[in-house]
């Protein structure tokens, strides 16, 4: 009676098979072949933080303290063969050639005035 009320129990808890994502293996990824990489890059001008360095408004001779700073970090191979699965999942799909969605994707583009234009 235990293991029924357990399997019962767990039944609830864990999503059916079909409600669960179905994962397509890499074929092209063996073992821990893959390695992936977190690059942080930060721009500081004078000492401040800032996306992006830009000439002063004021156009002075003076020359901007701009540094670099950077940090790389491993991904674990877990994590980066299951972010290389999504970005393959993500090109197959924006590549799928689909004429119906490409008409109506055109058409939102162009709010479907591009008909009454011409």
């Amino acid at each position: 009676a235990e293991a029924a009320n357990e399997a019962s129990a767990a039944d609830k808890t864990a999503p059916a098979a079909e409600e669960q994502p179905k994962e397509e293996p890499l074929e092209d990824i063996v073992g821990d072949e893959i390695l992936g990489m977190h690059l942080t890059v930060r721009n500081k001008v004078d000492n401040k933080y800032v996306t992006r360095p830009e000439r002063p408004k004021d156009r002075s001779s003076r020359p901007l303290r701009w540094t670099l700073e950077y940090s790389i970090e491993e991904i674990p191979a877990q994590s980066a063969k299951r972010i290389y699965q999504s970005i393959q999942t993500r090109r197959k799909k924006a590549l799928k050639s689909d004429s119906d969605d490409r008409s109506n994707q055109w058409r939102q583009m162009w709010q479907g005035k591009l008909q009454d234009m011409s």
